[in-house]
């Protein structure tokens, strides 16, 4: 049984090949995500820190909500600032944008997001276990927003695309 995206009022539902190539481009972005995630933490050397931590009794976990943000925030280093908190919203705000689109059905708000908090949780569940980075509740926080914009993006696209048809009539 096929799902097809129920259309707002006066919209067609989405076609195949528009889910197809959503789907396509979701899957190359997050391939591209993970290659250059695993590669960016090769080069800084990030598993021999992790593991050199964990042997001093550091697990490399924050579940202390805006602990790491305010910490970054705080510190003299804007390339850091820069790097924590922009890179990790603007990396999520294309799947905000693609999942939905790659999913092809219209859910709330609220049902995607928790997709994606299931998503980010496994991502940074990865993370920890493979010691390429931090298991970092501020992260899925960032994270969040990114997916959140990506997602409002998407629906004002939808809605000036709708408005601008009536407009041409």
């Amino acid at each position: 049984m096929t799902h097809k995206f129920i259309p707002l009022k006066g919209q067609k539902a989405m076609g195949s090949k528009r889910k197809r190539v959503a789907r396509g481009l979701l899957l190359v972005y997050f391939f591209s995500l993970l290659l250059l995630w695993f590669k960016a933490s090769d080069i800084a050397g990030t598993r021999d820190i992790i593991a050199y931590s964990r042997e001093g009794g550091f697990w490399n976990i924050n579940l202390k909500p805006f602990y790491t943000i305010r910490s970054v925030a705080l510190s003299d280093d804007s390339w850091m600032v820069w790097r924590n908190l922009v890179v990790n919203v603007a990396v999520f705000i294309p799947i905000g944008i693609l999942y939905p689109l790659a999913l092809n059905r219209k859910y709330h708000f609220f049902i995607y997001f928790l997709h994606f908090l299931l998503f980010d949780f496994a991502i940074e569940g990865v993370q920890f276990a493979a010691m390429v980075g931090y298991f970092d509740v501020d992260d899925i926080l960032l994270n969040s927003v990114g997916f959140s914009c990506g997602f409002a993006i998407l629906m004002f696209c939808m809605w000036f695309r709708g408005c601008a048809g009536k407009w041409k009539r």
